[in-house]
């Protein structure tokens, strides 16, 4: 699951639709709104960021106290950057999500071509010109796509770069951002803004985003929840559960307050543990709310909830439960999980605020 967790097809389930939400369109960020606070910092930073197939434009004015070169420490070792990147490829699954949050937007963004369509709805939900290059059939990196493009450096994560990394270092530095295993969107947001030279201005988001999240969750005493996050299927008999907050979509949960019971929380596996069908009831049991996602369907059949083990839980007899089904924009911003499109996931955080609220009140 270390690699594939993002590539998860789950069961079809019955769903709350969460395009049927009501969002207020004020609270949607645009490339030159999200990121105003601490006195338009980090606006005056980018103001102009361009579009795709550009040179990014990063203003120096707010980072002449970080200065080049500088070295990145980074998850497959150390680069040197000796000037700022202004050409930058993200052939990484996060890389360009992050970039949005200081409003810059890379040259190229290379992807997987059964997720292009997705990411094309969430760029323009957030207002981001994207130029997208699809990966190759094995999901392997187009090198010609990376030549072509002449970038000055190359973001991306290890299960992507290992193989051919002697080939895109020959073209440009490479950074390997942390994956869903190796660090939470505050990791990455940091290391972006490192590479960026905007240091500090990453801790100006990190509070405004922290903040949008406590205040979306804060009519809803989620604090005193407890929270499973499970995929809903089988996988050779066994029920994914995901535990490591580092993972987005199980972040967003914990940074709204929830928390996990202690056998969820001791689960072994690096991001999801495979539970046997048979233990999950015992898993479970003391768990206030399961929270289902599915990413990949927009319709979920009853398949796997009228399993007969898994109907006879209290939380599924109960309705202690929510759904979410994708792909919808809010489903693929819950899955990337960033500053910059963190306020399409604010209605997730309030459907299941509402959930739990009705919970208490039976």
């Amino acid at each position: 699951m270390k690699k594939h967790l993002y590539s998860y097809r789950p069961l079809d389930l019955t769903t709350i639709e969460l395009d049927a939400l009501k969002i207020d369109s004020s609270e949607l960020s645009t490339r030159r709104r999200f990121l105003i606070g601490a006195g338009g910092l980090l606006g005056a930073a980018m103001l102009g960021a361009c579009g795709a197939g550009e040179e990014t434009v990063v203003s120096t004015e707010s980072t002449t106290e970080d200065g080049y070169p500088r070295t990145i420490t980074h998850m497959s070792g150390e680069t040197m950057l000796v000037n700022r990147p202004t050409r930058i490829f993200d052939v990484s699954y996060f890389g360009t999500w992050f970039l949005a949050s200081f409003n810059v937007t890379p040259i190229k963004y290379s992807s997987r071509s059964d997720r292009l369509n997705e990411f094309r709805s969430l760029a323009e939900a957030i207002g981001v010109e994207i130029d997208f290059v699809e990966f190759l059939d094995d999901d392997a990196i187009n090198i010609e796509s990376v030549v072509a493009a002449k970038p000055d450096l190359i973001l991306g994560q290890v299960y992507h770069t290992e193989a051919v990394r002697e080939e895109l270092e020959a073209i440009a530095p490479v950074i390997d951002i942390p994956g869903n295993e190796d660090g939470d969107w505050r990791d990455r947001l940091r290391m972006i803004g490192d590479i960026l030279g905007m240091t500090e201005n990453a801790e100006t988001v990190i509070a405004e985003t922290e903040a949008k999240l406590a205040a979306a969750a804060a009519p809803f005493d989620l604090q005193d929840a407890s929270f499973a996050y499970v995929i809903p299927g089988l996988y050779d008999g066994n029920v994914p559960i995901c535990q490591d907050s580092a993972y987005g979509p199980v972040g967003v949960f914990s940074d709204a307050g929830l928390t996990m019971e202690p056998e969820i929380a001791s689960l072994t596996g690096e991001v999801c543990t495979g539970v046997s069908l048979e233990l999950l009831p015992e898993t479970l049991q003391t768990t206030d709310l399961l929270v289902f996602v599915e990413f990949f369907s927009d319709t979920v059949s009853e398949e796997f909830l009228n399993n007969p083990i898994v109907a006879a839980m209290p939380a599924i007899e109960q309705e202690r439960y929510v759904q979410f089904s994708g792909p919808t924009v809010q489903t693929t911003a819950l899955d990337v999980y960033s500053p910059a499109v963190v306020d399409l996931v604010l209605p997730i955080i309030r459907e299941t605020g509402k959930k739990y609220q009705s919970i208490r009140e039976q």
